[in-house]
């Protein structure tokens, strides 16, 4: 079975998007990323993130069949892709 995967970095600045912008955001990109990647590392570099947001974003992702993460550094993300898929 091959597994496709993307790590994702974002370094957004500015305005944090509301609860309700993540819902949709992420329901209408879910449609779009399912059938071809299965799995999404998502690194956020802003140290003012919302935790919550974050959260929603994973579960909103997840029930639409996206497996989707979100991590601190690119390092983690990597080691968690690494564990998903068997590589030591």
């Amino acid at each position: 079975m091959s597994c496709k995967v993307s790590i994702e970095t974002k370094a957004r600045r500015g305005q944090a998007l509301d609860s309700v912008d993540v819902y949709r955001i992420i329901t209408k990109s879910s449609a779009q990323t399912a059938p071809i990647i299965q799995k999404i590392a998502y690194v956020d570099l802003n140290s003012e993130r919302s935790v919550a947001n974050i959260s929603l974003g994973e579960a909103v992702a997840r029930d639409h069949g996206v497996n989707v993460r979100a991590f601190p550094t690119v390092q983690a993300a990597e080691q968690w892709l690494a564990a998903e898929l068997g590589i030591p």
